[in-house]
């Protein structure tokens, strides 16, 4: 077993997770799984790096519970592949797929309950055609599109009863129709808080945060409300 197979199995206090069969993990004996706080992880440059050298592994953090809250795959010291998230409930809270360290694909969002949260898709890292977000509700919260990381065509946004707040169309870069009103004004504030999460929210250009209970929030798409505080991890 090699060296960093030994920091693994230290790191996690013993519990055999090696070809355990995570989310995208190899399945075989030389796989190297390390807890995401293991203090030993470095970013610097945005590699992750442990005992100065970049790291290729699948990091996971774990509820109190015991039920896995999130999974990594890190290749050459950049995401590279799945990192998805659980709820304690064991839920999954986000789907999402890296190359070389930017966000690519598909990258999809639940609330606890399992009702669909978010769902965007990028290239090159920057978001690219239709992004949605819902409330916990199931009603839709916005619909924008997007080119190239910039709002380009139909923008929509509704309240939690499901009328427009918002309906206005973008061509090269100006805004044509009712922007309406931005971020969560008007609605209840426990609605304000689900959509909002713990701690933050997202940015369009690759970074990503998490909430508390391992969950994706809204607010990844460009002209965020004033609450959704960029988190790069």
């Amino acid at each position: 077993m090699s060296r960093f197979n030994r920091i693994a199995l230290g790191g996690l206090g013993g519990l055999m997770l090696l070809g355990s069969g995570l989310p995208g993990e190899s399945a075989n004996d030389d796989a190297i799984v390390l807890m995401r706080n293991n203090p030993a992880l470095e970013l610097h440059d945005g590699v992750l790096s442990l005992m100065g050298s970049p790291v290729t592994a699948t990091l996971i953090e774990v509820h109190e519970s015991g039920v896995l809250k999130r999974s990594e795959q890190w290749v050459a010291g950049r995401r590279h592949g799945s990192s998805t998230g659980w709820y304690s409930n064991a839920q999954m809270s986000e789907l999402r797929v890296y190359g070389d360290g930017r966000k690519k694909g598909r990258h999809m969002g639940w609330y606890s309950d399992g009702t669909l949260r978010f769902d965007y898709r990028y290239e090159r890292g920057v978001l690219e055609g239709s992004a949605r977000e819902w409330y916990p509700s199931g009603v839709l919260y916005r619909d924008f599109n997007y080119l190239a990381g910039h709002e380009s065509g139909s923008q929509r946004t509704w309240s939690i009863d499901g009328s427009l707040r918002a309906n206005y169309v973008v061509r090269d870069g100006r805004r044509f129709g009712p922007i309406g009103s931005k971020g969560c004004t008007g609605e209840p504030v426990e609605v304000c808080n689900a959509l909002r999460g713990a701690g933050g929210g997202f940015d369009a250009s690759g970074g990503d945060g998490q909430g508390a209970d391992g969950g994706g929030r809204v607010g990844e798409l460009a002209l965020v409300p004033s609450w959704a505080y960029d988190m790069i991890r």
